[in-house]
């Protein structure tokens, strides 16, 4: 599993070992997308923020729960990276499934990084400076979120913002050793 705010590599670091390991990976947009066909209240947006996400992975932690008992029952490799996954969830799992999981972060995201384009969702590669804005403030704010967890919790997590492709090549190593 790869869990971390928005902006933050997940979806390359996915695209990465499929390429490199064969892994199939579920993205937690296509398992939220899903759901809101059986939960209307889940369609409209969140509102951008520092809870948002937080609030979000708490909703999503059964259904994750149940999607990595289902895919650890088919005795594939398989893989799960987004931004609802909450490091106790993953520290249960990790448990349950033996699960190996990462956390990418990004301390002090920069309005540089929120629009980078190399991802495969680019929504914010053009977006207006007060969205931007808000986007750097929510990753900041799950980042720290997230760093602290990890650390109580015994998670690995790796700051993208020093090195990207060093970072992407430990977290890598983690995930498949």
């Amino acid at each position: 599993m790869i869990g971390g705010p928005p902006r933050c590599g997940k979806s390359e670091l996915a695209r990465r070992l499929v390429r490199s390991h064969a892994i199939a990976f579920i993205p937690t947009d296509l398992m939220w997308a899903v759901l809101e066909v059986a939960q209307p209240a889940w369609r409209p947006p969140m509102a951008k923020g520092p809870d948002r996400i937080p609030r979000a992975a708490g909703m999503f932690a059964p259904y994750l729960e149940r999607a990595v008992s289902f895919l650890h029952a088919s005795q594939l490799s398989f893989g799960i990276e987004g931004e609802v996954i909450l490091p106790e969830t993953a520290a249960q799992l990790r448990s349950a499934y033996e699960a190996r999981i990462v956390f990418l972060i990004r301390r002090a995201p920069t309005p540089v990084d929120v629009r980078d384009g190399r991802g495969p969702n680019p929504w914010l590669k053009d977006a207006a400076p007060d969205l931007v804005a808000s986007v750097a403030a929510e990753v900041a704010a799950w980042s720290a979120r997230l760093e602290q967890a990890c650390a109580r919790l015994h998670l690995p997590c790796f700051n993208v913002g020093e090195d990207f492709e060093q970072t992407m090549t430990d977290a890598a190593n983690v995930l498949m050793r």
